[in-house]
């Protein structure tokens, strides 16, 4: 199971935060790192929208198994959840090695 981390944005730090403890209680992360502030501006059925959101990075070797719990828990009817490998080559063994240990084993 190769590393990734995953990218979600949330309405808010409370939800982020219910769905955070979910991922890692079940052993399907990690670690989950929440970075409120996040300012997003997009288009949503032909409208600019403006919002304020919590972005989500959730370092997992169980990608299938996160992924199943964001969007379970997720109240946006369209979440967004972007996977971006981790290049093992330019990373941190031990660190790599820890999210298996964590995530995936």
């Amino acid at each position: 199971m190769d590393p990734v981390t995953l990218y979600s944005t949330w309405p808010n730090q409370e939800a982020a935060e219910a769905c955070a403890a979910l991922l890692i209680e079940a052993g399907a992360a990690a670690c989950v790192t929440l970075l409120p502030g996040a300012r997003s501006i997009y288009r949503w059925k032909g409208e600019v929208q403006r919002d304020a959101e919590v972005i989500m990075l959730v370092k997992t070797a169980a990608a299938d198994t996160a992924r199943a719990l964001i969007l379970a828990h997720h109240p946006y009817d369209l979440p967004a959840i972007a996977a971006w490998p981790i290049a093992a080559n330019l990373s941190h063994a031990p660190y790599l090695a820890w999210i298996v240990a964590e995530s995936g084993g």
